[in-house]
């Protein structure tokens, strides 16, 4: 009884039927995978001819089914690469040891539009009816390749970056010091340890303001905060020209140019900077030197002409038609000079000279040259003054005061001639080598006349220069007076 009712409980399975079942499901499977667009699924037989080929294959090669079915492989094949799948295929056929089956190769195929393009490709084998044939599952990897192609760039970049961020890293003339928002050090390069004497173990970590002057330190803080909140920077991209603080002390000029970047949602401020002291101490001479050099170049030309020169490089010859000169000399002059020793004159004369200079200066009139013992002055250019025959007049006047104050002090007795003209003048710089501001005309001749006819303690003047001061001084005429080449002139001494 046991045994009938196992009978009745067993289900007998039929073995054609449950093949026909699994083929069918395999078909469907076979059917799905055929049917992607995305891969292409191409069969050939053992004479190189395509048997089956799929949506994928239309849509990544552009032939239809029609086009392609019965075609030689090497329809997709480009021409550099046919001999070797044909070789390949010939070795398959044989039997021999396939070297690509079961593989991803990549590999190159030709679209119908002739465009070579890159690809994927798993080979498959079997055989059937004593026949081989060959699958193929290709994928276009064009834009596979061309993001690799990005990321290779992109990774070379960052590689150059790294390496030029490095060098310049490595850099000891120059620091490069990085902090974060709350304003401690993050990084500190070699050129940082170089210029102010910190290590990098004794310098990250701390505040900004360990290489910050204290004068300086507020307006830091106040700057970082400012960024911090993201408010517009005043400083980032630009050079500044700042101070810093070494760890020794010394406070000295810097270089700054200031980066900032966000990371994280942090924000971070990175700084170059460059030691100036050696250009700073450059300047410093360089301006001395030019000061140096202007002062010189006043000496020798008034300011206004100077001015010209340096901003032109020439200086333009002018008519003043209203001038005063002035023109003294020492009588006895030869005698004395045959006396005394050249570097004694010299002394004497330059002592003189100097106080003449000053009072001069004092009085806004311009000293033309010295000629020997002879001195020469002009008073209303280059800049004008109305008053140029009264401040030549006092000029003498005290230039006789500081002798005779002089004369009681040493054993020299200096006796001097003063002769003073107005009228017009060409005034201008003559010679391309050692400068000289001239003055040209009549008006200078008729002056050193003025000179040569007066006599000692006594300033001497033509007519038209007594037209312009008479009702200011005492004087006492003179009459016409005989000169040398310029006949008889009308002379006045100023009491």
């Amino acid at each position: 009884m046991n045994q009938g009712l196992s009978k009745k409980r067993v289900k007998k399975t039929n073995p054609k039927a449950l093949g026909i079942s699994i083929m069918q499901e395999e078909n469907k499977r076979f059917q799905v995978i055929c049917s992607s667009k995305n891969d292409a699924i191409i069969t050939s037989d053992e004479t190189k001819l395509i048997t089956f080929w799929n949506k994928g294959a239309e849509s990544i090669f552009g032939y239809t089914a029609e086009e392609a079915v019965g075609k030689p492989m090497t329809l997709i094949i480009p021409n550099q690469y046919q001999q070797r799948h044909n070789d390949g295929i010939e070795r398959m056929n044989q039997r021999k040891k396939p070297r690509a089956i079961g593989k991803v190769l990549e590999l190159s195929a030709v679209r119908k539009n002739g465009e070579e393009f890159p690809i994927e490709l798993t080979l498959g084998s079997w055989d059937s009816d004593g026949k081989r044939y060959y699958s193929g599952i290709i994928r276009d990897i064009s834009a596979k390749k061309k993001a690799e192609k990005i990321m290779l760039e992109d990774k070379r970049k960052i590689e150059e970056q790294n390496k030029r961020f490095q060098v310049i890293c490595s850099s000891k003339n120059d620091a490069i010091i990085t902090s974060d928002e709350s304003k401690l050090i993050t990084f500190w390069n070699k050129g940082a340890e170089n210029i102010f004497g910190y290590t990098a173990e004794e310098a990250v970590g701390k505040p900004m303001t360990l290489i910050i002057p204290m004068q300086y330190q507020q307006r830091h803080n106040d700057g970082i905060e400012r960024m911090n909140q993201r408010k517009k920077p005043r400083v980032i991209g630009k050079v500044l020209e700042l101070s810093a603080v070494r760890k020794n002390g010394e406070e000295f000029p810097i270089e700054l140019t200031l980066g900032s970047w966000d990371s994280d949602g942090k924000r971070y401020y990175s700084g170059i900077i460059r030691d100036i002291s050696a250009k700073k101490k450059a300047e410093k001479l360089i301006i001395e030197e030019k000061k140096k050099s202007d002062e010189l170049l006043l000496n020798i030309l008034p300011k206004l002409v100077a001015d010209e020169l340096k901003n032109t490089g020439i200086a333009t010859a002018k008519n003043h038609k209203n001038v005063t000169i002035l023109f003294s000399d020492f009588e006895g002059f030869t005698t004395l000079a045959s006396s005394i020793s050249a570097a004694e004159l010299v002394k004497e004369l330059n002592e003189i000279f100097g106080q003449f200079d000053d009072i001069l200066e004092s009085l806004s009139i311009e000293k033309i040259k010295t000629i020997g013992d002879a001195y020469f002055a002009a008073c209303g250019l280059p800049e004008k003054n109305t008053e140029h025959a009264e401040r030549c007049i006092e000029a003498a006047k005290q230039m006789f005061r500081y002798l005779e104050v002089r004369n009681k002090k040493t054993e020299i007795k200096w006796k001097m001639r003063v002769g003073i003209h107005s009228g017009p003048v060409m005034a201008g710089v003559v010679s391309k080598k050692k400068y000289a501001y001239d003055l040209f005309g009549d008006t200078v001749n008729i002056a050193s006349r003025m000179e040569s006819n007066g006599e000692v303690g006594k300033i001497n003047i033509s007519e038209s220069t007594y037209q312009l001061i008479k009702k200011k001084y005492k004087f006492t005429p003179r009459g016409h007076v005989k000169t040398k080449g310029k006949g008889e002139l009308k002379m006045y001494f100023v009491d």
